[in-house]
This record gives structure tokens, C-alpha cells and sequence, in this order.
């Protein structure tokens, strides 16, 4: 083989080093977008796994309805009071969340979270209409209980048979959607691997559901104290 050839040859092995290396030894890993992330979170919520849920949280305390604590739904039939759920839950086992963009927040001071980069996610919530079948259950679902109580049921089948007919009337209402946002940081700490972890939900902007769910929640509250 001439010098010319053996040349070129080491000329192209130390070219495809060069090159090749980057490719496959210090590959950049992308990370999952702002939108990806959240309805990464709903797919793994409706699958059961919490934990993994957890992991794309900014913090323990971020929550998507503002309670504290369950808000118990309260029906009173007879003399008796009973506790037949709570908002919370009926609210997650019936929505759906599809996040459809997002916008990275630069120099707002609002979102200015100890210097890391900001998201706001713009989400659709489809649930079902939560006030109307609330108003059917106060209607012809109490009147049900108030005739199974004159007929001597005991309070588990009451209770039994009141969150049967709250289930029945969220799934005959009309489906209806709510436009609402979702704020995410960037957390930027490296990770023993070299990875980012990414983007987290720091907080559920449900400003428009929230307000609804209360509505409801008084009103309940209100029919319960004037029995």
C-alpha cells in the first residue's frame, strides 16, 4: 500500500472518531416538553401508579384542587347524616386532562422561581356537567333515598344506593370542557447520571374548576343545613 493511500486511510479512521465519538458516547439527552410532562402524569395517574406520578411533581403539597383536605359530600335522610364520598375523588375518577402547548415564561417577575426556567402549559379538562347532575341528585336521587328510608333501609344501603345514583347521573350528563393552565419549573440539578430531571408541575392554575367544585360543595352544604 503507498504512503498516499495508508494517509488517507489514518486520515479517515481519526476523522471518524472524532465524529462518531460524540454520536454514541456523549449523546445529549432531550428531555420531555412541558406538555409531554403533563399528560405524561395523567397517563400514569389513571394507570394506578402514584409514585411514578410523584416524580413529575415539583413538591409533595402541589395539588390539582386547592382543598386541604377531602371535602366529604354530606346527604341527610331522615334523622340520619351520611357521608357518601368526597369531591375530590369523584372529580378525578371523571375528568379527563389533555395539555395542547405551552409557553416558556422569560422575565416575568410573577414566575421568577429562584432564578430556573418557567412553563405555563395551556390544558383542556373535559368533565362531565358536575352542577347539573348534582341538581338531578338533589331532586329525584333524594326523593329515591327519602322512599327507601321510609321503607326501612338500613344506612349502608342507602349510602350504597346514593353513590349508585350519583354515578349514574355523571355519566348521563353532558360532557363539558374548561380551558385552564398549569405552571412547570425546570429543575435544573444534575443527577448522579449526568441527566437533567427536567421538567415538574409546580402548580394546577384550576382557578375556573375550583370555583365550581365550592359552588357545589356550599350549596350541598347549604340544602343539608336547611333539612
Amino acid at each position: 500500500m503507498s504512503r498516499n493511500k495508508i494517509f488517507f486511510l489514518l486520515l479517515f479512521i481519526v476523522l471518524g472518531v472524532i465524529f462518531v465519538i460524540p454520536v454514541f458516547g456523549n449523546q445529549d439527552h432531550s428531555i420531555p416538553s412541558p406538555d409531554e410532562v403533563i399528560n405524561n402524569y395523567w397517563g400514569l395517574h389513571q394507570q394506578g401508579k402514584i409514585e411514578e406520578c410523584r416524580a413529575l411533581l415539583a413538591g409533595d403539597s402541589v395539588k390539582m384542587l386547592k382543598s386541604d383536605e377531602s371535602r366529604p359530600i354530606i346527604i341527610k335522610i331522615g334523622n340520619r347524616v351520611e357521608e357518601i364520598g368526597c369531591f375530590d375523588k369523584i372529580f378525578i375518577d371523571n375528568v379527563e386532562i389533555e395539555a395542547v402547548g405551552y409557553e416558556e415564561i422569560v422575565d416575568k417577575k410573577r414566575f421568577a422561581l429562584f432564578g430556573t426556567k418557567v412553563a405555563v402549559a395551556d390544558v383542556v379538562v373535559t368533565k362531565p356537567d358536575f352542577e347539573m347532575a348534582f341538581d338531578r341528585f338533589l331532586g329525584e336521587g333524594m326523593e329515591e333515598l327519602s322512599l327507601m328510608n321510609n321503607n326501612g333501609a338500613s344506612s349502608q344501603e342507602i349510602k350504597e344506593k346514593a353513590e349508585e345514583i350519583l354515578m349514574i347521573l355523571l355519566a348521563e350528563s353532558e360532557e363539558i370542557t374548561h380551558r385552564e393552565q398549569v405552571v412547570l419549573r425546570l429543575i435544573d440539578v444534575l443527577s448522579a447520571g449526568g441527566d437533567r430531571d427536567g421538567w415538574k408541575i409546580y402548580n394546577w392554575n384550576f382557578d375556573s374548576i375550583n370555583d365550581r367544585i365550592e359552588k357545589i360543595n356550599k350549596r350541598m352544604n347549604d340544602e343539608i343545613a336547611g333539612l
